[in-house]
């Protein structure tokens, strides 16, 4: 596990200046060609995708914890967002799939995603959060466990 936490020298990430994103209609789909339009206002969403070898993250209007969650899913561990910071932010962050940031999907979808490539990988999660005032500090904690104490096949409907 890890834990979200502003570096001594302090947050470099601005706060999202108000109305500084548009809000997602929830009864559409996701377009991502809508969500961050050049030039414009994006939507106040929060984006985990890949670019060639790196993985990208782009936010608009989220909280920290935002941030968090979606590292937790490239770290494939949790990670708890105790910077203690409140506000919605916009952030871009591009860093290197490698080691440290294996994702928590299968294999077969992983090597689809990021197949081999000549293009060299961005600098690593923990340079980039450096860069903003952020770290990733190693914890310790509960691990959810599940226990199955009885199974069966089902009934015919």
């Amino acid at each position: 596990m890890y834990n979200l936490t502003v570096t001594k020298g302090g947050l470099k990430l601005k706060p999202m200046d108000e109305g500084g994103c548009i809000q997602r209609d929830p009864t559409k789909g996701y377009n991502t060609e809508e969500m961050f339009p050049p030039g414009q206002k994006p939507q106040c969403v929060g984006w985990l995708h890949m670019n060639g070898p790196d993985w990208v993250i782009d936010a608009a209007g989220q909280e920290l914890g935002h941030l968090a969650g979606a590292l937790s899913n490239t770290l494939n561990r949790h990670v708890f967002d105790n910077t203690g910071v409140t506000g919605l932010f916009s952030y871009h962050l591009q860093f290197a799939h490698d080691e440290t940031t294996p994702g928590n999907f299968p294999p077969e979808i992983m090597e689809r995603f990021f197949p081999p490539s000549d293009v060299p990988s961005g600098p690593s999660i923990f340079t980039v959060l450096e860069g903003l005032g952020l770290k990733l500090e190693p914890t310790k904690g509960p691990q959810g466990i599940m226990i199955i104490d009885h199974i069966e096949r089902p009934s015919e409907n």
